[in-house]
């Protein structure tokens, strides 16, 4: 096992802001229906989102559940519950990987999977392991992996090698002796070089303000990636145990042409109102809006060309969409970007529901982690007061701003420079009482 600290301040820090080449995956679940994440567990038809399970041993699709983020009741995540015994493992994925695999260039050869991940402290002696691989289905293979031991902390990559005594070609684990706490969330990295077969993993370090990134030189070279996986692992577990996982992005790590700051959508009247904002833009020609009934297949409904001066600019810009012709209970949507030169990527998918009115709700906030500023994108249903708070974990108010908030959307700028690195909540009161969470970190 190899240990070193990479300098990846470049490549991680595009996908705070959403600046990446090409993105495979991009979830945050607050669209997504608390309970079962789907009614499967047999790994054949696919839930909330396209999302598919798998519990081979255990018979029960409520083992992978959409949950309130539990520092956060305001946010959702997906919940693994672990289980017992050496082969009654956890898998949660999405086809989101391999329907977008093509998007890739041909220099496009390294795959980062970011994502946070908290456990909390139900039961400290369960040996389940909870973490991200990529995996290729076709040879049932992981290709790079990093997982957390529940009883222990233990932070272990893994990944296909040649090692072992004496060694040989297998999947295995390496343990980097870092510890992480319970209760805690974390900013956790995933890297495959699919030319070298190289795999990566680590998180972001608040007390170092840096990345920790740990690497195993792998066997698996020329290897695609086909799946992104949330994976609870038994372990030989006696007890059971809780994984929380949240905001996956998976993506290629080269400039794009569009840094996105949020997307978002809510029902007014018999339309579905679309928003987003831009914080860069090169050589952009606009956005495709494409509409889904199932969370898959997608079909183009309209076009917004770039608002930028010939697809170039280096401030916020806001757009908006409205879909009149709206059908069924529940519509799910994207944006494709498209470049002058043709060259197009995907948004993340968002869900609006028929009774899903336009709420106060925090929409965006970016970049996370930050250093000095967060901004925020706020909705409100009607011009009105607010206030704005923030607060430590712990409810402390650190920052009391009041607001007037006009109808739609809302920018809002906050200076954090002389906060303490660490995990903050913000939060937007409305005169009427109603209250929108969201949370980030300061680096």
């Amino acid at each position: 096992m190899k240990r070193r600290f990479l300098l990846l301040s470049f490549l991680l820090s595009m996908a705070a802001a959403h600046s990446v080449a090409q993105t495979l995956c991009n979830y945050d679940f607050n669209s997504y229906t608390l309970g079962n994440l789907s009614t499967d567990f047999t790994g054949t038809t696919p839930g909330q989102g396209g999302w598919y399970m798998y519990s081979p041993q255990n018979n029960s699709a409520n083992k992978v559940q959409v949950v309130a983020d539990p520092t956060n009741s305001a946010d959702y995540v997906i919940k693994l519950i672990g289980g017992t015994g050496n082969t009654n493992h956890r898998w949660a994925w999405s086809d989101c990987v391999t329907t977008n695999y093509g998007l890739l260039g041909t220099n496009d050869s390294v795959i980062i999977g970011r994502y946070q991940f908290y456990m909390d402290a139900s039961n400290n002696t369960s040996t389940n392991r909870f973490g991200l691989a990529f995996y290729d289905f076709t040879v049932s293979t992981v290709l790079a992996g990093a997982f957390v031991q529940y009883s222990t902390g233990n932070l272990y990559l893994l990944g296909y090698a040649n090692a072992g005594t004496p060694a040989a070609l297998g999947t295995y684990y390496f343990n980097t002796g870092v510890v992480l706490s319970k209760n805690t969330w974390y900013e956790m990295v995933v890297i495959f070089n699919k030319n070298t077969g190289r795999f990566q993993g680590g998180y972001y370090n608040t007390t170092t303000s840096s990345w920790d990134i740990y690497y195993a030189d792998g066997a698996a070279a020329g290897t695609q990636v086909y799946e992104s996986d949330f994976i609870g692992f038994l372990n030989s577990s006696t007890t059971t145990s809780n994984g929380y996982f949240d905001n996956l992005l998976v993506y290629a790590p080269s400039l794009a042409p569009v840094t996105f700051t949020n997307f978002s959508g809510n029902r007014e009247g018999h339309n579905n109102l679309l928003f987003w904002n831009t914080a860069t833009e090169s050589n952009n020609r606009g956005f495709d809006i494409q509409r889904s009934a199932d969370g898959t297949n997608f079909t183009t409904i309209g076009t917004v060309n770039s608002l930028a001066n010939g697809g170039n600019s280096s401030t916020t810009l806001s757009y908006t969409y409205t879909d009149a012709n709206v059908s069924g209970s529940v519509q799910y949507y994207r944006l494709r970007q498209v470049d002058n030169d043709g060259r197009s990527s995907l948004s993340n998918v968002i869900a609006i529901r028929d009774n899903q009115a336009l709420s106060l709700n925090i929409v965006g906030l970016y970049p996370n982690p930050a250093s000095n500023v967060v901004n925020l994108s706020v909705t409100a249903p009607v011009t009105t007061k607010a206030t704005l708070l923030i607060t430590g974990v712990e409810g402390r108010i650190l920052t009391k701003q009041a607001l007037t908030l006009q109808k739609g959307m809302n920018a809002q700028s906050v200076d954090i420079s002389n906060f303490s690195a660490g995990t903050y909540l913000v939060k937007i009161i409305g005169n009427n009482g109603e209250v929108a969470v969201s949370k980030f970190v300061k680096k």
